[in-house]
């Protein structure tokens, strides 16, 4: 959702750079790929098996283990229910809605742009160029 909202800013969103560096560089998925694997060595501290004991669960790690998931779930939680601005339509990653919302698909070089992209009998249209577009009026 982020990468298609830059289409809306002044230099438009670069649509040749590398998606894995793309992603790496949004502190949201940054902060999930760490956490995630964090979680899941918490659980292998506080719960272990043991053959002639059985489960051993160590009071001490199991509330990190519960501090720790508690904070990953606020957090996600947070991302699923936070509301994009502006006046770009969601798409929330859908990759037909994106491509439904493309009038035109401007070289890989150039920059994409969205935008007021014209009045017809009054009634403003917003779309996608290759050139910068005006801000859209609501």
């Amino acid at each position: 959702e982020s990468v298609w909202r830059q289409t809306s800013r002044q230099r438009g969103l670069k649509r040749d750079t590398n998606a894995v560096w793309r992603a790496l560089s949004s502190w949201q998925t940054v902060f999930l790929l760490v956490a995630k694997p964090v979680v899941h060595w918490l659980y292998g501290l506080a719960v272990s098996t043991w053959f002639n004991v059985g489960i051993r669960i160590s009071l001490v790690q199991i509330v990190y283990l519960m501090v720790s998931v508690l904070a990953l779930a606020v957090f996600t939680t947070y991302l699923a229910n936070r509301k994009p601005h502006g006046p770009q339509p969601c798409n929330y990653g859908h990759i037909q809605t994106i491509v439904n919302l493309v009038d035109q698909w401007p070289p890989l070089d150039s920059p994409m742009h969205w935008g007021h992209s014209g009045s017809v009998n009054g009634i403003a249209h917003a779309g996608t160029s290759g050139r910068p577009l005006g801000k859209v009026d609501m």
